[in-house]
């Protein structure tokens, strides 16, 4: 008994003192140092990533199904008739199976017709001609470091958020975005991603349906071009400063918009922008209500539409569980030309369904279909009949949700 009390004793020592050097080595991103400190951090984190993997379940790829739902068995044969997803390995238009598409490809969008579909293989989009006996590849495109949601309109145009490593292996990082690279290397910032870049440079690409790039632009120098530059680092520039989540354009003229400027929706600037391809002029962009968000799209009036977050991050810690705003995640609707913002119901008051992390939300005909990344709960609400449906993935009876069995929803966007 006694060496067991005195084993935890020590575990806690141990813990605790890696703790306290971590809080010190944490911001220390000196090259010399690099080779103590992540071993230092990753033991410091432990307890940490122990508590997310077993306990809050909370941004891992199996997450624990808030206890509302749990035991819950989904049947996809509710899903609307109108709808095109993947479940249970197979492609479905309602409550009937599609053959000819493998549900393994990384499919980003089907077509109505069901004549193409596109998909993501690796750092190449993929378009497929459906065909009676099998899928025969029309073309590819090598598009490296798409991120987050890629939208498809109704030509079959995709619009993809990426970014450009510092290593230029994207295109080279534009004048301005390598002055900001200079600042944040020199300033020892804390490396970014896969690449371990100092500075992330997001962008936009669009590519047309026979699979050419017709636009592609970093938003280092989208912002520069309209002396907007300064805005990203007049709070302390950090090494990830814009992180773009979706681009939508504009499907009609609306006022002093033009059918083709694109919306942009920005995390960690808590910011929306619509700028227009054609001349890189910035006409629009305002930072709040909305708070961390993801997901602005326009919907058939000209106003615009988002999955708000509600979260407040720190540039040291963007991972918070506990940083919530009002509680819950919420979905707005702003009118641009009274610039007057207002919640939208879409079914959910449940606060333990929110996601720091990730959010998606569209508008199909009377449908509002939201999706929560941290929970993989995915909400339809009819807004006709004042009905929902709740998507919720197969997990165990603890509630841990059950890898790759989540049901994802095509046909109109990624």
């Amino acid at each position: 008994m006694k060496i067991a009390i005195k084993s935890l004793i020590f575990l806690f020592f141990l813990i605790g003192y890696f703790s306290v050097t971590a809080m010190v080595v944490r911001n220390i991103h000196h090259p010399f140092f690099s080779s103590i400190k992540d071993p230092i951090i990753f033991i410091a984190d432990i307890p940490k990533e122990l508590y997310r993997e077993f306990v809050s379940r909370k941004e891992t790829n199996t997450p624990r199904l808030p206890s509302s739902v749990v035991g819950t068995v989904f049947d996809h044969k509710k899903i609307p008739n109108s709808f095109i997803y993947i479940y249970d390995n197979a492609v479905y238009h309602g409550k009937n199976k599609i053959k000819n598409i493998p549900p393994e490809s990384s499919l980003i969008y089907i077509s109505p017709n069901f004549d193409f579909y596109y998909s993501q293989e690796g750092p190449d989009i993929v378009k497929y001609k459906i065909d009676n006996n099998s899928s025969i590849e029309l073309w590819r495109r090598h598009l490296p470091f798409v991120h987050h949601e890629i939208y498809v309109d109704n030509s079959g145009f995709l619009y993809l958020p990426i970014y450009y490593p510092n290593d230029g292996s994207n295109d080279e990082l534009s004048k301005d975005g390598k002055k900001l690279f200079k600042i944040l290397a020199n300033d020892n910032s804390p490396p970014y991603g896969e690449k371990g870049d100092n500075f992330r440079d997001d962008g936009v690409a669009v590519l047309s349906p026979e699979g050419k790039i017709i636009h592609k632009l970093s938003l280092s120098k989208l912002f520069s071009k309209n002396n907007m530059l300064e805005l990203i680092y007049s709070s302390g520039l950090e090494t990830d400063p814009f992180h773009l989540n979706s681009v939508f354009p504009a499907l009609n003229d609306f006022g002093v918009f033009k059918k083709g400027d694109l919306l942009l929706s920005l995390r960690h600037q808590s910011m929306l922008l619509i700028y227009r391809p054609s001349t890189l002029e910035i006409i629009w962009h305002k930072i709040g209500p909305w708070s961390n968000q993801h997901s602005a799209k326009f919907d058939k009036s000209g106003n615009i539409y988002l999955f708000d977050n509600r979260v407040i991050d720190t540039h040291y810690n963007r991972r918070s569980e506990l940083s919530y705003i009002d509680e819950k995640n919420k979905i707005l609707l702003h009118n641009i030309n009274t610039d007057y913002t207002i919640e939208i119901d879409n079914c959910v008051n449940e606060k333990e369904f929110s996601t720091v992390t990730g959010g998606y939300v569209l508008f199909k005909d009377n449908y509002i279909i939201s999706r929560y990344r941290d929970t993989r709960i995915q909400v339809i609400c009819d807004t006709l009949n004042n009905q929902r449906l709740i998507i919720v993935p197969k997990h165990k009876d603890d509630g841990k949700v059950i890898d790759d069995t989540e049901l994802k929803i095509l046909g109109f966007s990624g």
